[in-house]
C-alpha cells in the first residue's frame, strides 16, 4: 500500500507540475496564443500543448 501512495503522489507532483510549466510558458507567449487558450479547460490545455 505504501507503495501505491507514493507512486500516486509523484503522479500528482508531475501532474502539478507540468500544468506549472504550461502556465508559465503561456505568460511569455504571444497575445494572439494566450487568447486562443484563455478559455480551455485544463484538459483541453494539455492537449493543446501536445499539438504543438
Amino acid at each position: 500500500m505504501r507503495v501505491l501512495r507514493v507512486a500516486r503522489r509523484s503522479a500528482v507532483k508531475a501532474r502539478t507540475q507540468a500544468m506549472n510549466q504550461i502556465r508559465g510558458v503561456l505568460v511569455s507567449a504571444p497575445a494572439v496564443l494566450r487568447e486562443q487558450v484563455a478559455d480551455l479547460s485544463r484538459a483541453a490545455l494539455i492537449r493543446a500543448a501536445a499539438r504543438r
